[in-house]
């Protein structure tokens, strides 16, 4: 029952918060009855109180995501497995905050299947003796993030290897 009333408390007492502190590795947007207004920086902000001003805030720093295990069948016919570590930040955070729903997922949309058709045109000779396909990989993913306001920094491949597939139909 106490904890209910402090609870009460603490709720009402922020309708009169008239700031925001972002910290050095947070970026943010102030909206204003629902409509941009502004990026907001690392330190103090200035807020009107009562709700009329929100702010809705992400890390800009760099981050990983290991993206699932793929499998595709190369220009030669082999078939190979891999796995992709991908490092990136965010770039536009205004891009990132309102215009995209999960930078994590849209890390996937923007890389998964990029990555697979970069791969699958290559052969197998050409993955092995040559780094030349990780630039085009890198390339291509950086094409297709920055349209999340994403910056994608690096691909790395923890996995690369031929493997057998077997698909198994139920009917």
């Amino acid at each position: 029952m106490f904890d209910k009333l402090v609870e009460i408390v603490i709720q009402f007492a922020e309708l009169f918060k008239f700031w925001v502190v972002m910290a050095p590795f947070e970026g943010g947007v102030k909206l204003r009855l629902g409509k941009y207004v502004k990026n907001l920086e690392p330190g103090w902000n200035w807020m009107i109180p009562f709700g009329i001003d929100q702010y809705e805030h992400e890390h800009i720093v760099p981050r990983t995501h290991t993206l699932d295990p793929q499998s595709v069948t190369l220009k030669d016919g082999r078939q190979v497995g891999f796995q992709a570590v991908i490092t990136y930040k965010v770039r536009d955070i205004k891009v990132a905050l309102l215009e995209v729903e999960d930078s994590e997922h849209a890390i996937k949309d923007a890389c998964a299947g990029t990555i697979a058709h970069t791969v699958a045109v290559c052969t197998w000779d050409e993955l092995v003796q040559s780094e030349e396909w990780v630039d085009r990989v890198l390339t291509a993913v950086r094409k297709r993030g920055f349209k999340f306001g994403l910056e994608i920094t690096s691909v790395q491949f923890s996995t690369l290897a031929l493997v057998k597939t077997l698909r198994i139909l139920n009917r």
